[in-house]
């Protein structure tokens, strides 16, 4: 009997260990990792849309066209840019979500 309580005591302390690492990562690496991709992609799609940058030089007229025409095709341009970039964003933001 001895002998069969130490191998159930040592089963059940490593199911349970297991147990337990199973859970810490399905419940907190899992989905740390999971927006960590998330998060990366999104900023590689940022560096590849530049949303921040156009919002940023929005009222410069555009490609340095210092005439007229370019100061005022430049915010439009600026403008629709910015919209979509914005919502790709939140698109790439939903699938994560309901990915996720």
């Amino acid at each position: 009997m001895g002998v069969f309580s130490y191998y159930f005591l040592n089963i059940s302390a490593g199911l349970s260990e297991w147990l337990l690492k199973f859970l810490f990562f399905w419940l907190v690496e899992g989905p740390k990792k999971y927006w960590q991709k998330a998060l990366s992609l999104s900023a590689a799609f940022e560096s590849l849309w530049a949303t921040l940058i156009t919002l940023r030089y929005f009222f410069s007229p555009l490609y340095q066209d210092y005439s007229l025409t370019g100061r005022i095709i430049g915010p439009f341009f600026r403008l629709g840019r910015v919209i979509v970039g914005i919502m790709t964003h939140l698109l790439l933001l939903g699938i994560y979500s309901v990915i996720f």
